[in-house]
């Protein structure tokens, strides 16, 4: 009976060196892809391009009025040059155009991945919110698109519109009947 009992306990140390060892693995892998590990790593390394492409668009949007800044939690810390302002306090306008600049970064991050680089992007009432400075400043950005990307722009703002008329090319998209037709 004892050398059964004896068997029998060195099956289980092996058992529990070989669990301790796969925990050991998961605690590692847990750390590796937790907040302080790869991720981090990652966040921390792609945050200044990030940042200064955030802000080089939101430089033209706004004319320099607002710059922004993430953290490495990916916290955003917006400034009106007078101070610190919450995303929640700004107009629907301010809005937009923080929010546009940082979509425009991730598309910039997502271009860095090597992958194949879209040319095309489209803007589906992007001047909503905007006041006429606000749409300048769009226009602005536009241009600079333009000049690697096909733009399309979707929007009813009439002064948009007005800016862009003499260098866009219309395309009327008519849904009739649930039909949809391009003139």
């Amino acid at each position: 009976q004892i050398r059964n009992q004896q068997t029998i306990s060195r099956k289980h140390s092996v058992e529990m060196e070989e669990a301790q060892k796969k925990y050991d693995l998961m605690r590692f892998w847990e750390q590796a892809f937790s907040e302080q590990g790869l991720i981090k790593y990652i966040i921390r390394n792609i945050l200044e391009f990030f940042n200064t492409r955030s802000n080089y668009y939101l430089n033209i949007l706004s004319k320099g009025v607002f710059s922004i800044e993430f953290d490495e939690v990916l916290t955003e810390y917006i400034s009106n040059g007078l101070g610190e302002v919450s995303f929640d306090t700004l107009s629907g306008g301010e809005k937009k155009k923080v929010s546009l600049a940082v979509m425009l970064s991730l598309n910039d991050l997502l271009r860095l991945s090597g992958k194949e680089k879209s040319n095309i992007i489209f803007f589906d009432e992007v001047a909503d919110s905007l006041d006429k400075e606000g749409v300048k400043g769009l226009c602005e950005l536009i241009d600079e698109l333009k000049e690697d990307k096909k733009v399309f722009i979707i929007s009813h703002n009439e002064y948009l519109t007005s800016i862009i008329e003499d260098e866009a090319t219309e395309l009327v998209v008519k849904k009739k009947q649930g039909t949809t037709s391009f003139a």
